[in-house]
């Protein structure tokens, strides 16, 4: 697979901004989950019950 630097980038930040924090704060915890979702699948990525907005 091919991405572009700035697309990287960009889902990177993307990726801050929906977290709420940095990727550095708790990066032990993400690799994990990233993991997780590699390995299981679509049912790791179910969504929250509170929904994106914390409402």
């Amino acid at each position: 697979m091919h991405l572009r630097r700035n697309t990287v980038r960009y889902r990177v930040q993307r990726a801050v901004e929906l977290r709420g924090r940095p990727i550095d704060k708790d990066r032990l915890e993400l690799e994990i989950a990233l993991g997780a979702c590699r390995r299981l699948g679509r049912a790791v990525l179910a969504p929250s019950p509170v929904g994106r907005d914390g409402a």
